[in-house]
């Protein structure tokens, strides 16, 4: 049997922000592989084996009690794919997946480096810059704005929706009315793009959504929470990436340099090993529908499990050094996008966003230094920058 854990080792609603998170996750993954905090009543699994098994188990591990642990089941609305299971699951994924495959991503590409190369434009000569909100957030924004086909002059607008929706009070159980209000917000102003798009349909996502209103998939009022999906995933988890590359290639100044040298050649393996180290989803929950054996822990049925990517990709029975930010290590599959029937569907376009973005940065900025004044997006699950200011040599 495990010895038993130290009360509050580990709070998923408190400990994605602190700077020794990575050290708790291998106190876990060492002595508590299957950890019950008490406080939240959770369940949470570190190692890497542990979480691929459950994340492709989505009979045992559902989603349809829904994702946040702080937030109830399809808060975001009704059409929320990710806070749901087959059948409903796969017919709403498969509306908006073929706008996310690669042949249709790669069809971006042109569009995508022009706007990054604007952005990275404005930097040069600056002195100081914030590569979070200059940068980082700039880039994700405008293309999942362009896929749903929102206006530019709207780009501002939503970005400030995703943040004032994503911002929570850490510790926090359940919706504020902050959270509430911004919510009933951002339904408004899909209900007005989904209408004019009606009125006026083009070749956007948003566009076909509504167009397949007639055959039920999606229905009407699904709209509203696919879209908050869309929104929101689309933007904050590349901004992550991104933000968290050009962190780590600060702080590791060889890999910059090869990086710089070899753009072309090493910019795949920065950003799969930076999607190792930091993960943009740190977390997911699941349900159990039955009781569930992990190792020799028994978690019983309706239990509240989280799936914790940022401890299974630091797990040293599965990488090699995996402690250490090595963009010489050989390709291994990682868990930073999820696994299973959830594996996120915008994967491709996040990595073909950080792949264009990453050079496009170092060709602008000869040398930067990050500043302490660092902020974090206050969420329980995500790990990604607000603010990171540096400093351009």
């Amino acid at each position: 049997m495990p010895a038993t854990a130290p009360h509050e080792l580990y709070d998923p609603l408190v400990h994605t922000q602190q700077d020794d998170l990575y050290d708790i996750y291998r106190r876990l993954r060492d002595d508590h592989p299957v950890y019950h905090c008490e406080r939240r009543d959770v369940w949470c699994l570190t190692r890497f084996d542990d979480v691929q098994a459950a994340a492709r188990n989505w009979e045992t591990f559902s989603n349809a009690n829904g994702v946040d642990l702080d937030l109830p089941g399809q808060f975001h609305g009704v059409g929320n794919f990710l806070d749901s299971d087959p059948p409903r699951h796969d017919v709403l994924r498969k509306v908006v997946r073929p706008f996310f495959v690669p042949k249709e991503i790669a069809k971006l590409e042109d569009q995508i480096a022009e706007r990054v190369d604007r952005l990275a434009a404005q930097l040069a000569g600056a002195e100081r810059i914030d590569i979070a909100q200059d940068f980082a957030w700039a880039l994700p924004i405008w293309v999942i704005c362009r896929l749903l086909g929102v206006p530019a002059a709207d780009d501002d607008l939503v970005h400030d929706m995703v943040i004032e929706l994503e911002t929570r009070h850490l510790g926090d159980d359940g919706p504020s009315e902050r959270m509430v209000s911004a919510l009933d917000k951002m339904h408004a102003y899909i209900e007005d793009l989904a209408e004019q798009k009606r009125r006026a349909p083009g070749e956007d996502l948003m566009s076909h959504l509504v167009a397949g209103e007639a055959e039920g998939a999606p229905r009407r009022e699904e709209i509203p929470g696919m879209a908050v999906l869309l929104f929101t995933a689309g933007s904050e988890t590349t901004a992550s990436l991104i933000g968290h590359t050009l962190h780590l290639l600060a702080e590791h100044g060889e890999a910059q340099q090869a990086l710089r040298h070899e753009p072309a050649q090493r910019i795949d393996a920065v950003i799969e090993e930076s999607l190792r180290m930091e993960a943009p989803v740190q977390y997911l929950a699941r349900q159990t529908t039955g009781a569930a054996r992990v190792r020799d822990v028994e978690i019983p049925e309706d239990a509240d499990v989280i799936l914790i990517w940022g401890a299974a990709n630091r797990d040293e029975r599965h990488f090699e050094h995996a402690e250490t930010f090595d963009i010489e290590r050989p390709s291994q599959r990682h868990l930073a996008f999820g696994e299973g029937i959830h594996f996120c569907l915008g994967a491709p376009l996040a990595r073909l966003e950080a792949r264009l973005a990453i050079p496009a940065f170092l060709r602008a900025v000869s040398s930067y230094e990050i500043q302490a004044s660092t902020e974090r997006l206050c969420h329980p699950g995500m790990r990604g920058f607000t603010h990171l200011p540096a400093t351009i040599g």
